[in-house]
């Protein structure tokens, strides 16, 4: 019997909407299926949700994506957006695959991630160094330097709101490897997962909007 190896990363707390919203026309849709906060790592390791001093909460907007372009999807071109703090944020992850759907009378503490297909491809902005000064060109556990993949995010500004853009730390406490990310291309035709972000703790219960590219796909809450 072949077997998956599920791993539970974090315990979550998941709303459920009470219908469909989603962005559609004729070579893709994008629905918005839920939103979840990250309400606790049981990896403990919490140093990529503190930065330059800002306690940071991980948020999550369960997507299911039919793309019939014939080129793959940009993921880095979707965005969060705080309509009451004119705030844009970048998406982090995407859990692919990755999230069980809940039930109406799904418990929500026992909503798990499955990690059976591993983590969706990033690509770090910034050159890292090892301790000795020598650069970092490829490592398993740091995302690729590659500046042919195209980072969209920039490239979809909306007036009078401000880009909000975290570092991710992919060193230790002594010798830090900071480096803003961004994700790379959805090959798939169809794909359903958690579209990660991290804002500002203290903004948890604003009004946010999910865009692609400059489009808004819908208003979600957390």
């Amino acid at each position: 019997m072949k077997q998956t190896i599920l791993f539970l990363l974090f315990s979550i707390s998941l709303p459920l909407f009470s219908q469909e919203i989603s962005l559609q026309n004729d070579s893709l849709k994008i629905e918005i299926r839920n939103t979840y906060s990250v309400t606790k790592n049981i990896l403990g390791n919490n140093k990529n949700l503190k930065v330059d001093g800002v306690t940071l909460k991980k948020v999550g907007i369960i997507i299911k994506i039919k793309n019939t372009f014939k080129s793959p999807l940009p993921m880095s071109a979707f965005s969060l957006i705080d309509t009451k703090n004119k705030l844009r944020y970048r998406a982090d992850d995407f859990t692919q695959n990755s999230i069980v759907a809940p039930s109406m009378n799904t418990n929500p503490s026992t909503v798990t991630f499955h990690r059976s297909k591993g983590y969706f491809t990033k690509f770090r902005k910034e050159k890292l160094y090892t301790k000795n000064g020598s650069e970092i060109i490829t490592r398993l556990d740091i995302p690729d330097l590659d500046p042919s993949e195209i980072d969209y995010f920039s490239q979809y500004k909306i007036e009078n709101f401000t880009d909000l853009e975290f570092t991710m730390d992919y060193g230790s406490k002594n010798n830090p490897k900071k480096t803003i990310t961004y994700l790379g291309s959805l090959t798939q035709k169809r794909a359903y997962g958690g579209l990660e972000f991290r804002i500002p703790e203290l903004f948890l219960t604003s009004e946010y909007d999910l865009y692609y590219k400059d489009e808004k796909v819908g208003s979600v809450t957390f």
